[in-house]
């Protein structure tokens, strides 16, 4: 690597360290504040804080790195623009793009850590704060529950199951659908029911339900069987529906794509929201290499001298407000069904990138 090259890191990394520190405090003091009732009623212990806190440190950064991203590459290209650095590179033969090499780099650096610390560390991360949000934190009035629609969950002995609405409340699961397989995963029955309620004695009562034996391929191999009312031994609780949306967060890629492909036969209304996800975990971290990448012509812009700072500081946080809400506009479309779930998770990124190597070009 030349001197060069580590000079601009240099000038680089410190903001971008200094970024993130400021963010995760910044988090951590907005949340303490936020919740310092819940804590204080009831009566959370100081260690349990702490775990909490800690606990949420991967969650923070991943989320926030795009942002200190941005925020490091401003500041290092304005500083050398206004020293006049970046003017003694270019007569020195130097192109706009070989100047921003290490930069670049850098970007791809975090993406690929962003990308570890997603599918690795997040998971155990978010299940880590829920466990001790439910336990410590959280008081039956702050625990609202409401309807949910198209709840889809693989449970245990190979059943998964669909419902079109589920209510907390009442323990009401709405035109259930349960698909029973093998060990191997082919199909051998499936249950369509009206209704399902959870019963006093731990167990799910089926109402005007239907029973069906499946062959290998899913078709009807003999005739329906017709229940007014059925008690089923299911081992998933009214707890095991409510929970199926922060589930999703606990899983690994692998874990995520393969419960997709499970629950494939609930319909493209279930899985696209789940596919979204799923292109979600690849997709933002690359956010971080997308940010540089459009802040360096941002960057490079003579500002005046006095004037610099609060400049710089304007754009970091418009390019990035402008990102973050085209993104979340991008994935709620995609699981809306409006857009490919591919699209819906990488569509942000492709438009930020072609504006920054766009305004890159015409330096």
């Amino acid at each position: 690597m030349k001197i060069l090259d580590r000079y601009l890191l240099r000038q680089f990394v410190w903001p971008f360290c200094f970024s993130l520190l400021s963010f995760l405090f910044l988090y951590w003091t907005i949340d303490l504040f936020t919740h310092l009732d819940d804590f204080l009623r009831n009566r959370a212990p100081l260690w349990t804080l702490a775990q909490y806190y800690l606990a949420s440190i991967p969650i923070v950064l991943v989320q926030t790195s795009p942002l200190a991203s941005v925020t490091a590459v401003v500041s290092c290209l304005g500083r050398l623009n206004r020293t006049h650095e970046l003017t003694a590179m270019r007569s020195c033969g130097l192109s706009w793009f070989r100047m921003s090499s290490p930069l670049l780099l850098a970007g791809l650096f975090i993406t690929f850590v962003s990308l570890f610390l997603n599918d690795h560390m997040i998971p155990q991360a978010m299940m880590v704060t829920q466990l001790i949000k439910e336990e410590h934190f959280e008081t039956a009035s702050t625990k609202e529950q409401t309807i949910i629609e198209n709840v889809a969950l693989y449970g245990t002995k190979n059943r998964m199951f669909y419902a079109k609405r589920y209510d907390p409340h009442d323990k009401i699961l709405y035109d259930l659908i349960i698909f029973i397989d093998d060990a191997s995963h082919r199909p051998l029955a499936k249950i369509v029911s009206e209704k399902a309620e959870w019963i006093v004695n731990d167990k799910w009562k089926l109402f005007s339900c239907v029973s069906y034996q499946l062959g290998s391929r899913g078709e009807i191999v003999d005739k329906p069987v017709y229940y007014d009312e059925r008690t089923m031994d299911i081992d998933e609780t009214p707890q095991s529906f409510l929970k199926m949306e922060s589930q999703i967060h606990f899983m690994r890629y692998e874990q995520l794509e393969n419960y997709i492909e499970r629950i494939a036969v609930s319909g493209p209304n279930v899985t696209q929201r789940l596919w979204v996800e799923l292109h979600n975990r690849i997709a933002f971290p690359f956010a971080n290499f997308v940010l540089i990448l459009i802040g360096i012509p941002f960057g490079i812009i003579p500002f005046q001298r006095k004037r610099w700072f609060l400049t710089g500081i304007g754009l970091c946080v418009a390019i990035s407000l402008c990102f973050y809400l085209l993104n979340s506009v991008f994935i709620s479309l995609g699981k809306a069904g409006i857009l490919s779930a591919w699209f819906g998770a990488w569509g942000t990124n492709l438009i930020f990138a072609g504006i920054g190597l766009i305004a890159l070009k015409r330096l």
